[in-house]
């Protein structure tokens, strides 16, 4: 009968929507699980820089703000106890430098560059030999081209001279950044 075909057949369709359900269900928890290793890579290279160069302990959280939006956020700890070391200039910065360097290492498809500009002004010797050494370890890990301006006094040692690729000045056209003076 009529009657009986349209059941069978809602009974199908069902069927089917139950599967494609499945099917996207399965899709996004393997997308979830995908983006939550990426960011556990991501925040454990960014622990590393942190520890290395500024001997902080420290890590990128992602929050959910009151409109909904994801929110990056960094917090430092000394013996499981949150701390204020990352709210000084030095350390914003240098944090929001290590965030982006660890973002470039594992989203890397285009084997690309990253820029940064006075990332080791105002960090002891010690942090800026560091911060260099974690930098050109990572770059050649993870196969990118890294860019810094900084002060000529501010280089540490282990910068060496083949390092350097341009040392801007007005002199010339040659030192020019970008061949323009600004």
């Amino acid at each position: 009968s009529s009657v009986e075909q349209n059941i069978k057949s809602l009974e199908d369709d069902l069927a089917k929507i139950q599967t494609q359900h499945m099917e996207a269900a399965a899709a996004l928890a393997r997308n979830i699980d995908e983006s939550r290793e990426k960011f556990e890579k991501i925040n454990s290279i960014y622990k590393e820089i942190m520890h290395r160069v500024l001997k902080i302990d420290s890590e990128i959280k992602l929050e959910k703000n009151k409109t909904g939006n994801v929110s990056i956020d960094v917090k430092s700890y000394k013996n499981g106890i949150e701390t204020d070391e990352l709210k000084g200039d030095t350390a914003k910065k240098l944090s929001a430098a290590a965030v982006d360097l660890s973002i470039r290492c594992i989203r890397n498809e285009d084997e690309g560059f990253i820029a940064q500009d006075s990332v080791i002004d105002n960090i002891d010797k010690n942090g800026t030999r560091e911060f260099v050494a974690v930098v050109k370890e990572l770059s050649e890990k993870y196969n990118f081209q890294y860019i810094m301006t900084a002060l000529k006094d501010n280089l540490p040692d282990n910068i060496m001279k083949d390092d350097i690729a341009i040392e801007l000045n007005d002199n010339s056209e040659k030192g020019l950044l970008l061949g323009f003076k600004y």
